[in-house]
This record gives structure tokens, C-alpha cells and sequence, in this order.
């Protein structure tokens, strides 16, 4: 004859068996609504959500594990192992900064959307007039930026507020850029840019230095973004610089497809001669076209 044994929780007073599942409803909910994601208000639950496994708060730092975001329905999403937020100033706490990651991460996937889903009308981003008077910065360790038909993946991400008053301005600095489908891809960017502060679209960006590198050549760049909805409302005016362009297109002709070399070639004859052995294109943006040196290029921006 085999006994049952109860577990021993039944055998407890029925106030504390009461206690005992309240506890255990109140986390159960807590884990669901982590798994599924929360929003970012006011962004409604079907344009944004994001996850963390875990966040971790003291004073004005924040210390996140497994962070995950997605732009609903598009296909774009971003997971981070590991991201570290403070404020020197102080006036941000866990739960500012827990807004400010996720309003980073919106940015960064709407960025590579190319434009604002339709789910997500032209929302206010609060975070950006929360930022003022602090100065926060995050460090994003194995960043994995996903879209349907390619990855990116980046080792480390750094970006940091050195004023909130009158512009935004940020510094930032990737580390281990991995393209994985594009040959010489660029391994490291950093640059500085200001934003003119506004809860909603359109943003206003200068982009007062951009500098990455390709094998052995270097490329720096300035100019200013009005970034709207879409890429037709869009407009841009960009200089871009680039060291030992014929050196570039001769790595690239050894491993990448021929139109990509192609391209280069091209834009070696419209480029303009500038001191120290560099080729220099202005780049303008306008009604969803691009213009090099003033003539209009067959680009198509979605696919990029």
C-alpha cells in the first residue's frame, strides 16, 4: 500500500496558506508581464515593447541583463546581454533610467526602420525632456540588431550627455561592428551629435563629427538630419571624407560583389580631391533621392 504525502504548505493556518498564494499570483504576474514586454508611454503596446530579465537600481545607476525590444509586427528588434546606465549628476533614478534604455532602444530600431511604423502614430517621447538637467550615459555590451532579412551584431556601445541645455548633445563610440553578409565592414565608429530637444517628430540632428574606418581607409563626416516620419519627409546634407580610396577599392574588389566596387569607382569620378590625399563628396537627401556632388545617384534607401 503506497501513502500520498502532502506538501507542506497544506498542513499551514489558512491565513498564511492566503498569504502563501497571494505571493505566488503577485509573482507569477510579475514574470508574465516581463516575459510579454511592457511599453514605453505614451507609445501604445502595438507599436513598442520591451523585456529585461533582470534590472538592478541603486541610487543613480542601473545595471540591466537580457535586454530586449522590438518595434511590433515589423520584424526590427534589438537584444543587449548586458547594459550599465548611471547619472553623475544624480537626478536620475532606476526607474528614469529604466525609461531612458528603453527610449534609446526605441530610437535605435525606428533609426533602422527608416521610418515610424504606422502603429505608432507621432507619440511624445517624454524621455527626452526628462534628460534635462542630468547627464546620463550607458554603456551596451553584445548588442544583436535584427531586422528580416539581416543581423548586426556589435560588441560594445557607449554613448554619453555632456549638456541637455539648449541641445542635446551625446558622444558615442561602437566597438566590434560585425556585418557578417558585408565584406570590409566598418569594425569601430564614434562621433558626436546634438539634437535639438523635441518630444516629437520631426528631429533636428547636427552631426558635428562621424568617424569610422575600412580597411585601410579612414572616413569622417559632419552635417545636419531632419528626421520625419518617413524618408520622402526626410532631408539631409552630409560631407563625407574618405583617406585612400584607391587602396579601398582595391580590398574591395577581392571580396566584395562586383556592383559594390562598382559603386565605389563611381563615386571615386564624382568625388572631390581634398588635402591629404583624400576624396570628398557633398551628400544631400531630399524627397526620399541622393544626391552626390549635386547628381542624383540610384540608391534605394529601403533596402539599406
Amino acid at each position: 500500500m503506497h501513502l500520498i504525502t502532502l506538501p507542506k504548505f497544506c498542513f499551514l493556518p489558512r491565513a498564511k496558506i492566503a498569504t502563501f498564494i497571494a505571493l505566488t499570483t503577485t509573482l507569477a504576474g510579475f514574470s508574465l508581464s516581463n516575459s510579454y514586454g511592457r511599453t514605453l508611454a505614451p507609445l501604445p503596446d502595438s507599436c513598442f515593447r520591451y523585456s529585461a530579465q533582470e534590472e538592478v537600481g541603486k541610487g543613480s545607476s542601473l545595471s540591466v541583463k537580457k535586454f530586449h525590444a522590438e518595434l511590433v509586427g515589423t520584424g526590427y528588434e534589438i537584444n543587449v546581454a548586458t547594459s550599465a546606465l548611471s547619472d553623475p549628476k544624480r537626478k536620475l533614478d532606476k526607474d528614469a533610467l529604466i525609461r531612458i534604455n528603453a527610449a534609446a532602444a526605441y530610437g535605435v530600431l525606428v533609426s533602422y526602420h527608416h521610418e515610424l511604423p504606422a502603429a505608432c502614430g507621432n507619440s511624445n517621447i517624454p524621455e527626452i525632456e526628462e534628460v534635462k538637467g542630468s547627464l546620463p550615459e550607458a554603456t551596451w555590451q553584445n548588442i544583436e540588431i535584427i531586422r528580416p532579412d539581416r543581423k548586426l551584431f556589435v560588441r560594445s556601445f557607449h554613448v554619453k550627455l555632456i549638456s541637455t541645455s539648449p541641445l542635446i548633445r551625446a558622444q558615442f563610440e561602437a566597438k566590434g561592428l560585425d556585418g557578417r553578409a558585408y565584406p570590409l565592414f566598418p569594425q569601430n565608429a564614434s562621433g558626436d551629435v546634438s539634437l535639438v530637444p523635441s518630444t516629437t517628430l520631426p528631429f533636428n540632428f547636427t552631426i558635428n563629427n562621424f568617424h569610422t574606418s575600412i580597411g585601410v581607409s579612414e572616413i569622417d563626416g559632419h552635417g545636419t538630419v531632419h528626421a520625419a516620419k518617413d524618408l520622402p519627409n526626410s532631408t539631409a546634407n552630409i560631407h563625407l571624407s574618405i583617406s585612400k580610396i584607391g587602396k579601398l577599392i582595391d580590398e574591395l574588389s577581392r571580396a566584395a560583389p562586383v556592383k559594390v566596387t562598382a559603386a565605389f569607382l563611381v563615386a571615386r569620378l564624382l568625388g572631390d580631391r581634398e588635402p591629404n590625399h583624400r576624396t570628398g563628396w557633398n551628400v544631400e537627401l531630399s524627397n526620399a533621392k541622393v544626391k552626390v556632388n549635386g547628381k542624383v545617384m540610384p540608391i534605394n534607401l529601403q533596402q539599406h
